[in-house]
């Protein structure tokens, strides 16, 4: 138990650093399709409340969690409307937060 609950914090955390790089990162706009763009919104923030929810639930409740995750996700798009070289979208906090609501509906967690 205490070894799998480690092995999803390694996962989260790596996942997050991972993440935060590619969401900060200079992207360029003929690789990737509106469509493809909120879909990978979606996974990854579906993503992140599941790994987060799996390596918490023991101290946090999930909602709170999801929580957390909408409120990186947010904040990761102001600081993308910062950047100058990437937009913070609404349409991309709205992926965000059905990632999030789709594992939490599906009870994954």
């Amino acid at each position: 138990m205490y070894k799998s609950i480690h092995l999803n914090k390694i996962c989260l955390w790596s996942f997050l650093v991972i993440s935060l790089i590619l969401f900060l990162s200079p992207v360029s706009n003929t690789i990737s399709s509106l469509i493809n763009d909120k879909v990978s919104h979606a996974f990854a923030y579906g993503t992140l409340f599941f790994l987060a929810a799996k390596s918490y639930k023991d101290k946090y409740s999930s909602l709170y969690i999801g929580l957390l995750v909408f409120l990186l996700g947010f904040t990761v798009e102001i600081v993308q409307s910062m950047t100058g070289y990437r937009s913070g979208e609404f349409d991309d906090i709205l992926a965000n937060v059905f990632g999030i609501g789709l594992v939490g509906i599906l009870r994954i967690v």
